[in-house]
C-alpha cells in the first residue's frame, strides 16, 4: 500500500488507511504495536519533513512487514528537553528501525511476525 501526504492534514487519513489494512491480516495487538512506532515516524516527517511525505506499508517476505516513511526533508539531531524519544519507541516496538538521510530523510520499520 503506497500513500502519499501533502500536508500534516494528512496525518489522520493516512493513520485510518494503514490501520485498515493492517486489521486485515494482523491481530489487534500488533496492529497497535505497528501503528505506534509509524506514528511516530509519521509525526517526525510531517514536524520536521517537508512534503511529499510518502508511506509504503506491505509485506517483504511471508512474515515481515516493512513500513518505509520518506519526506524530502533535511535531517536535524534531536531536540532537548522532552523530545527525541521517537526512534527509540520505534526501535522497541519493531525488529529493525533504519535511517538514510541522504536524499530526505527515510525512515524503515521492518517486523517479523510468527
Amino acid at each position: 500500500m503506497l500513500l502519499t501526504l501533502d500536508s500534516a492534514s494528512d496525518l489522520t487519513m493516512t493513520r485510518v488507511a494503514i490501520r485498515s489494512w493492517l486489521a486485515v491480516v494482523l491481530p489487534a495487538e500488533r496492529v497497535d504495536e505497528v501503528m505506534l512506532a509509524s506514528g511516530e515516524a509519521l509525526a517526525n516527517a510531517a514536524e520536521h519533513g517537508q512534503p511529499p511525505i510518502t508511506v509504503d506499508v506491505g509485506w517483504s517476505g511471508p512474515l515481515s512487514l516493512d513500513v518505509l516513511i520518506r519526506d524530502s526533508g533535511s535531517w536535524r539531531s534531536a531536540r532537548p528537553a522532552n523530545r527525541g524519544r521517537g526512534l527509540s519507541i520505534m526501535a522497541a516496538l519493531m525488529d529493525t528501525v533504519t535511517l538514510d538521510t541522504t536524499d530526505g530523510t527515510a525512515v524503515k520499520l521492518s517486523r517479523r511476525f510468527d
